[in-house]
């Protein structure tokens, strides 16, 4: 590399440019851009706008919405730092991109699911339902109790109406909770699929367009943000934007919004802890000289009980085109730091062979400093199997590629702590993650796209045989 990171982030923050978040829109701009919300609180701040009206009073510098002076949170129980299991997102759910949306949850007994027409075998009547997996039999069935119900209709506990507007599945408050941007409500039902009801409607425009979205319950609210494809003063661009949703449905708002140029690779993800949401913001220097995999980091904060955000980060990571910034996992910890993966290129053949190092990093969040927690240099037998590495609670995960002396290729998964130590080794078999979801105290989950089919699995953290959720189980 020409710099290491850690020399990249020392000299930016003593720079002072920690401050600064003024994002690109045109060529002379080169930072994000704070947006005007689409909704605000009831009392809005004095007007401090001037006659040009170049200042939106609504938003401060970064892009949050301004809020009066006060306590916000929706129940007295929620004042306190601790994690509430009923109450808070679960981190080791939220970890990467394109799988933020929860197809999956689980209790210590049952993992739920559902199931879109595209994965069915019989597509014609548009049926999607909600699944339950009994974690001691391996049983699946929709989740519906209803004496000789066929799960084929409305009528059913299990049924979804239009589940591609079906997001952030999760059980809160005790019971199984989604979103459904096509009825434009939030749902709920006890966790044996009985005693749905409707717990809030939202805005008509609560969500128009929804790729990658970051989905969570959290303490009394529904977050949702997505990148979303605009045109800004005639230039096509990306729209960054966080909307919010009480559960009691006293009020809808816009807690941050900003706008990046189109082709940035620009998006989003959010970290609850307490009553703090961390928010990380990405994407790709504008400027064509600028490196190939060259990306900026924005991290913020937002109290929930205030209402007041600030910045913590605004780096560059991937500073030539050897070294490249996995844009698919990454976890925020309070009070340790930002955890992200690099990899360096060692070297190529002519035919496309690409041997890696990867670097799980972490950025200080008290002193500034990077460092490299582990990191894993491929060979020509083992490899780590593409982005595959996610931050969960209490571990890193690393998928890793194995080529056996007959050819064949084998998969495994390497555990490792926050401290880089090696935990452990899990036999995947023929699975793979093609799209992991998030991990217990007993499973890893993921869904699998490949030659044996299309399901979920959950993989025993004791080496035990996996947990297969590919078909519903008729009594």
């Amino acid at each position: 590399m020409k710099k290491t990171i850690a020399l990249l982030l020392a000299a930016i923050l003593l720079a002072g440019s920690l401050t600064s978040c003024e994002l690109f829109i045109s060529g002379e701009q080169d930072r994000l851009s704070p947006q005007s919300p689409t909704g605000g609180p009831e009392e809005e701040p004095p007007d401090d706008t001037d006659d040009t009206g170049e200042t939106d009073p609504t938003v401060d510098e970064y892009g949050f919405t301004l809020f009066p002076e006060g306590n916000y949170l929706a129940d007295p129980r929620f004042d306190t730092e601790e994690f509430l299991p009923d109450y808070d997102a679960d981190p080791s759910f939220i970890h990467y991109l394109s799988t933020a949306i929860n197809y999956l949850c689980v209790t210590d007994t049952t993992i739920y699911t559902y199931i879109k027409p595209s994965s069915q075998s019989d597509q014609s009547d548009q049926i999607s339902r909600i699944l339950y997996t009994d974690k001691g039999t391996g049983i699946t069935l929709p989740l519906c109790g209803k004496p000789e119900c066929r799960h084929n209709d409305e009528n059913c506990n299990a049924y979804i109406a239009n589940p591609h507007g079906m997001f952030g599945m999760s059980i809160y408050d005790g019971k199984l909770c989604w979103f459904n941007a096509s009825a434009n409500s939030i749902y709920s039902a006890t966790l044996d699929g009985a005693n749905r009801e409707t717990l809030c409607k939202t805005p008509t425009d609560f969500v128009t367009y929804a790729s990658s979205p970051c989905c969570l319950f959290h303490r009394g609210y529904y977050y949702f943000s997505t990148p979303v494809n605009i045109v800004s003063d005639g230039i096509p661009a990306v729209s960054l934007e966080i909307k919010v949703q009480a559960l009691d449905g006293s009020e809808s708002f816009s807690l941050l919004k900003k706008t990046a140029p189109a082709d940035t690779n620009a998006d989003m993800m959010l970290y609850p802890y307490g009553n703090d949401l961390y928010i990380l913001i990405l994407y790709t220097l504008a400027d064509e000289s600028a490196p190939t995999y060259s990306y900026v980091l924005e991290l913020y904060r937002w109290d929930s009980k205030t209402r007041k955000g600030e910045q913590l980060l605004s780096t560059t990571v991937g500073e030539d085109d050897e070294e490249y910034l996995s844009n698919r996992s990454f976890k925020c910890v309070p009070g340790d730091g930002l955890y992200y993966t690099i990899f360096q290129e060692l070297s190529h053949t002519d035919s496309g062979n690409y041997l890696w190092r990867t670097m799980v990093m972490k950025y200080s969040l008290e002193t500034g400093e990077t460092q490299v927690v582990f990191q894993l240099d491929d060979d020509e037998e083992t490899q780590v199997s593409g982005d595959n590495i996610y931050y969960v609670r209490d571990r890193i995960i690393v998928e890793i590629n194995r080529r056996e002396a007959d050819g064949s290729l084998k998969r495994s998964v390497n555990l490792y702590s926050y401290d880089g130590e090696l935990q452990g080794s899990l036999d995947m078999g023929d699975l793979s993650f093609s799209c992991f979801l998030g991990a217990d105290q007993e499973y890893l989950y993921s869904w699998y796209s490949g030659n044996t089919g299309d399901f979920y699995f959950a993989l025993p953290l004791d080496g035990g045989d996996p947990i297969i959720i590919n078909a519903i189980e008729q009594e």
